[in-house]
């Protein structure tokens, strides 16, 4: 069983992707600063989080990952990025609000509703990050 965001995806302008892989850098750096060691995929760990101009993705290392987090330029169908609330779940949370303030087209969820602790998680990292 695993706790899960979702987001009805948008295509992004190219300001907004911009913004969005500006901030998601900072977001990933302050991730990195506070101990959460984030990679490509959790079974990969030589290959670094992914910030490009197709995608942002990301998950946590071993047993610390489990669904893979990816946010595309383009939209896609629905997505969703079960995180089981392992450590990564915090870098999952600051993306989706950042890019939900980015894109006020943007929504996202999560199951039931993001429990309290779950989303001070993602917003002290935001604030680590200074976006």
């Amino acid at each position: 069983m695993g706790y899960t965001h979702y987001w009805d995806h948008v295509d992004f302008t190219d300001k907004q992707w911009a913004k969005i892989q500006v901030k998601a850098i900072k977001i990933l750096e302050a991730a990195k600063a506070s101990g959460l060691v984030l990679v490509w995929e959790d079974d990969r760990p030589s290959w670094p989080a992914e910030v490009s101009i197709a995608c942002i993705r990301f998950n946590g290392l071993d047993d610390d990952g489990h669904e893979t987090f990816m946010l595309e330029r383009m939209a896609t169908d629905f997505t969703f990025c079960k995180t089981a609330r392992k450590p990564y779940d915090a870098a999952v949370v600051a993306m989706l609000i950042m890019v939900a303030e980015v894109s006020k087209r943007f929504s996202w969820s999560s199951d039931g509703s993001i429990e309290p602790e779950f989303k001070a998680d993602g917003e002290a990292l935001l604030k680590l990050a200074g976006v």
